[in-house]
């Protein structure tokens, strides 16, 4: 059963949030905190600097059939975006996750290492 991690960012908070696999499963909140402006400005930053229209809603490796699943969910006064990240990784949102990681504490952040490229043969 897949699970995935939800990354809340409002203008007042910032949460990670476990949503399980299992039918019934209640989402479980890891981590919350006050979202510090200085984060919300890198955010907002990145968000205008991507034109939230270049963003699709889904990134998708349709060839994995159980793996991460992330899906960042921003809301402000003036941004909405919601992405999901659905077995892949997506270098464009690479800064994001980054600017991300640098809120959540040690033990949860998020590993969106590269993946290695395959050598031809």
């Amino acid at each position: 059963m897949a699970h995935s991690h939800e990354i809340i960012v409002n203008d007042s908070t910032i949460s990670l949030t476990f949503i399980g696999g299992l039918d019934g499963e209640q989402p479980k909140i890891l981590w919350e905190d006050f979202t510090p402006k200085s984060i919300l400005d890198s955010i907002y930053s990145f968000l205008q600097q991507k034109s939230l229209d270049t963003l699709k809603d889904t990134y998708s490796d349709n060839y994995t059939q159980d793996g991460m699943q992330l899906l960042f969910d921003i809301k402000s006064q003036s941004i909405s975006k919601t992405v999901h990240l659905d077995n892949v990784w997506v270098p464009q949102l690479f800064r994001l996750t980054n600017i991300v990681n640098s809120t959540l504490p040690d033990s949860l952040k998020l590993n969106l290492a590269m993946p290695r490229k395959h050598e031809e043969e």
